[in-house]
């Protein structure tokens, strides 16, 4: 399988595959007893996964004495001679249950299996159980110089079946193993011994039934989630897993986002997340060289006031996932609701029960909203209990302090103004409470950390504790007091009540569902997967401030809440054929940013306007230069976002008024960005940049790059035109701004005819840039797939090489598909895709889309990569926050890819093609004010005309005609 994480399983023997633990303890304990030494069963397990030598080195350590080496020899020697001596009596029985049948099944799904045994005697083992047939390769203690935790087994072991550490899985009992296998930088599994292995391993299982082989193969996660249509359900609390659960389970608004934390408050391995879009702070880079150019500072989301901590109190006792006093857990992320809902049974030491639940949700309607509501019920007792309501005020981003108080309140409610200096923004932040219980008190207290309001209750059986929690943002991005709106806020949601604002939730998002869904029937799994995108997107896109989506929104910090070409490129398409008009704010942001564009050209002494790669507030940030500098193409990704926005909305006044100074000014840019080649028959070439794929820098004609150029210059034409004609005093006031003139416009047009576009008449392909077709081939099988390789070559060996990130040449056929034909999309897709390591999240999106309508088998393993890729963290980086691009990617897979949707400057078409494992799906989408509903199946489509004038589109290469009096149109498939 292309998309297939695990291709290789290594394997300890004792513990693992057979247990001869004892036999190993039976050899030490009779050698410790002729010698007088303590040994016990405490010590044996210390001796778990490493060699001889120094499982003998631990024994004399634990007896505080010293022996000479060639004593040591000897009773090493002599060990082994007793435990040889009694495997003689090894059997079947002790082997692990079920582990020879695991690895047959691995092996029938073509992953390689290796032992990797410290043992000198794992050979012997094996064949005196004949077993030893079952591994294709076998590492013992005869090969390796190192013990155990040094991971030099595990990557000998590697490079015996020819499997990049990246796709390799360790299955091991002992944290030696575990520690062995993280330092080569491969999955682990935990088997068996718990108190070793559980707290440290990536997955722990006590027996191999747990694991569901076809998933783990994929991504190295042993279960799938509960299935659910409409939420993402947990019901096992795993230590090791938080982080990425924290992402999964985010809540935003477009405004605020809050990461998915437990209610109570543990420092550690938890991410706290509370975010105010286009908050931030700056941190000075301190180059070591500079050039003209440099990003001078970094920028980062800042982390707000921690304020949705619940502490429950019983008899001194806490209710924690990190006490193992939690049972019957429950977490769900609830589509229909737009809320997150916890319950469980914290059951105390003292044998007291009682049943705790949670629901909290960031108001879509009012997006300076927070709320959380917090029950305790009482099972088998009355008596007193205690619960903290806290607000964290001194918060770290990434281990820093960017934000501090100024100020605070604790009149009526809990009040505090915070500055950030680096960037002189201001937030504030109120917290109210409401309390129903038959008898409480209540204690406010406060210092430089923290804000507390704890009720002490007396609560009686069956009867709950009812406190409900108000928080009110706002911040120096609003146009008002914000002080005063944070608190009249807090206070007027806490008089209007909880339920009154969680129906208010509730409409909003039956609202939403009724444009945005996509159904799929057939497959729930999917189903869940998709709704799971559609509900992550909403939430994170702005709807005032004129703020953008960073590539992790607001779930998370990494990439620190930057924006890049991916809200142009694979945000924005869901965003304009749902609900159109949404994505005016993050059109906005990018004409609010222009004049940060203009100067960053300036900087090249360039004129126009060049946006920043990596942003928060317009400037640019990204050091890596060669990649992110060098990456034009953005400035032709945010003029295509316009063409496409007012396309399909025909919004002339934000054409006029906004977009057309963007096309403009970024066209200026780019026709100065490069230059007509006499060595390429008079065709202007762009030198020096990289396309989408990040693996090729300072390449020469990028094809995407190139392409997307032109459609830009024709498009900034076709504007100047239209206003001429309709918005003459408009257009003269933008030339005049600009500086403009018809020179320009004369240049642009003879760029746009005239631009190098490569292709290799002897391959038979579009060539992505001047290099590529001429690179060193490189072995596929010898790197990562599925992951970024950047940091494991140096960058002028990974450039000389035939190997690419992401789709790049695959996606220009799809962006501008009806500039090739069939058969030249077909050959670039099988001369490029087997080129790629798809190290992107954005890659397996675009590949679906093309595998789709190239009619390719693995369409479907495209899409599952994409709509899995967050859920089961396929890279192993979800931690950080949610890939919002491959979230948008989904939308796009289904509806580019299955439905086989295309727009170009000629209108719409649908082709669908839906995948084996689905019976049909149904969505809607919105074109020149005409909302269309689709429901297709594998042989037909219908289309219903739900609200508009009707419009004219082709479906499976007919053209079709809908209208008030023709509203429902049946396609066969041909």
């Amino acid at each position: 399988m292309k998309t297939q994480n695990i291709k290789a399983a290594l394997f300890d023997l004792d513990g693992v595959v057979v247990f001869t633990d004892k036999y190993h303890y039976l050899a030490w304990k009779r050698i410790s007893d002729e010698m007088g030494w303590s040994f016990d069963e405490k010590v044996n397990n210390r001796l778990r996964g490493i060699s001889r030598m120094a499982s003998l080195d631990e024994i004399l350590k634990h007896n505080n004495i010293d022996l000479s080496i060639d004593k040591k020899i000897e009773l090493a020697n002599r060990k082994n001679e007793y435990y040889i001596e009694s495997l003689n009596e090894l059997n079947e029985t002790d082997m692990f249950d079920g582990a020879v049948e695991f690895i047959r099944e691995l092996k029938a799904r073509n992953v390689k299996i290796c032992l990797c045994s410290s043992s000198k005697n794992a050979l012997f083992v094996l064949e005196k159980l004949g077993i030893d047939d079952l591994f294709d390769e076998i590492v013992t203690g005869n090969d390796i110089k190192l013990s155990k935790p040094d991971p030099e087994i595990f990557l000998t072991g590697a490079k015996k079946v020819g499997v990049p550490a990246f796709h390799c899985v360790v299955f091991e009992d002992s944290s030696a193993g575990i520690e062995a296998a993280q330092r080569a930088k491969m999955r682990t599994v935990g088997v068996g011994n718990a108190d070793e292995t559980a707290k440290i391993a990536d997955q722990f299982i006590k027996d191999y039934s747990e694991i569901d082989i076809d998933l783990f193969i994929k991504c190295g996660r042993k279960k799938r989630y509960p299935i659910s249509e409409t939420s993402f359900i947990e019901t096992d609390i795993d230590l090791n897993d938080i982080r990425h659960i924290e992402s999964m389970f985010s809540l935003g608004n477009g405004y605020l986002g809050m990461r998915g934390t437990y209610d109570e408050y543990e420092e550690f391995p938890q991410i706290a997340g509370m975010y105010i879009n286009g908050i931030y702070a700056t941190e000075k880079y301190n180059h070591l060289v500079e050039f003209k150019g440099f990003a001078q500072e970094d920028q980062c989301t800042v982390n707000l006031p921690d304020w949705r901590i619940f502490n429950l109190y019983v008899d001194g006792e806490k209710a924690s996932y990190k006490n193992d006093n939690i049972v019957d857990h429950r977490r769900e992320l609830d589509f229909v609701t737009g809320t997150l809902k916890r319950r469980f049974i914290f059951e105390t030491k003292t044998g007291k029960r009682l049943r705790v639940e949670s629901i909290r949700f960031l108001s879509m309607n009012e997006v300076h909203s927070a709320n959380i509501r917090f029950i305790v019920s009482p099972l088998n007792f009355s008596g007193k209990i205690t619960v903290e309501s806290v607000v964290i005020k001194d918060v770290k981003t990434n281990g820093k302090n960017y934000i501090k108080p100024v100020e605070t309140f604790d009149e009526e409610c809990f009040t505090e103004k915070l500055i950030v200096p680096s960037t002189n923004q201001t937030v504030f932040i109120s917290v109210a409470h409401n309390v129903a219980a038959d008898s409480y008190s209540v204690e406010n207290k406060q210092n430089e950390q923290l804000y507390s309001y704890t009720i002490n209750a007396d609560v009686q059986q069956n009867k709950k504790l009812v406190i409900d929690k108000f928080a009110a943002f706002s911040s120096s991005m609003d146009n008002f007091s914000s002080m005063e709106f944070t608190k009249k806020l807090a206070l007027k949601n806490k008089c209007q009540g909880f339920d009154l604002l969680l129906e208010d939730q509730i409409d909003f998002w039956n609202d939403y569902w009724k444009t945005a869904d996509i159904k799929i029937k057939g497959n729930s799994a999917d189903q869940q997967a998709v709704r799971f995108s559609l509900f992550q997107l909403k939430q994170q896109l702005p709807s005032i401030n004129q703020c953008s989506i960073g590539a992790t929104g607001l779930t998370g910090p990494k990439y620190s809440g930057k924006v890049f070409w991916d809200t142009e490129m694979y945000l924005m398409p869901y965003y304009n054929y749902t609900l159109p008009y949404s994505q005016k704010e993050l059109l906005m942001y990018r004409y609010k940013t222009l004049e940060n564009a203009k100067k960053l050209a300036q900087t090249f002494d360039a004129p126009g306007a060049m946006y920043a790669w990596a942003t928060i507030n317009g400037d640019e940030t990204s050091v890596v230069y060669e990649a992110s500098t060098a990456e034009i193409h953005l400035n032709s990704d945010i003029a295509f976002a316009v063409w496409r926005y007012v396309d399909s909305t025909n919004d002339k006044d934000f054409l006029y008024d906004y977009g057309a100074e963007i096309v403009f000014e970024t066209a200026k840019y780019m026709s100065w960005r490069g230059s007509f080649s006499d060595a390429k028959d008079g065709k202007f070439s762009l030198n020096a940049v990289c396309g989408p794929d990040e693996y090729n820098c300072g390449v020469s004609n990028n094809l995407y790059t190139n392409m997307m150029l032109r459609f830009h210059l024709k498009y900034a034409i076709e504007i100047a035109e239209e206003m001429r004609d309709k918005a003459a005093n408009k257009f003269e006031h933008l030339c005049t701004k600009i500086g403009l003139d018809k020179t320009d416009f004369e240049l642009w047009r003879k760029i746009a005819e005239n631009i190098y576009i490569g292709y290799n008449e002897k391959i038979g392909v579009y060539e992505q840039d001047d290099s590529f077709l001429y690179r060193d081939p490189i072995d596929m099988n010898s790197i990562p797939m599925n992951n970024d390789i950047r940091d494991l070559f140096h960058p002028l060996d990974l450039w000389r090489y035939q190997v690419s990130k992401q789709a790049d040449v695959v996606l220009i056929n799809f962006i501008l598909g009806n500039e090739f034909t069939g058969d030249e999309k077909l050959r670039c897709y099988n001369y490029y895709e087997p080129k790629c390591n798809h190290g992107s999240s954005l890659s397996s999106a675009i590949h679906c889309i093309m595998a789709s309508e190239l009619k390719k088998p693995e369409a479907y393993e495209f899409f599952e990569s994409t709509a899995y890729m967050d859920i089961y963290d396929f890279k192993k980086n979800t931690s950080g926050g949610l890939h919002l691009a491959c979230l948008g990617g989904v939308w796009m897979s289904v509806v580019n890819g299955f439905l086989g949707f295309r727009h170009y400057k000629n209108g719409v078409s649908f082709s669908p093609n839906i995948p084996d494992s689905w019976s049909e799906i149904e969505c809607s989408f919105v074109y020149k004010n005409n909302h269309i509903k689709i429901e297709a199946d594998k042989k037909s489509a219908k289309f219903s005309l739900l609200s508009g004038e009707g419009l004219s589109f082709n479906v499976y290469n007919t053209e079709i005609s809908l209208s008030r009096n023709n509203s429902v149109i049946d396609c066969i498939k041909g």
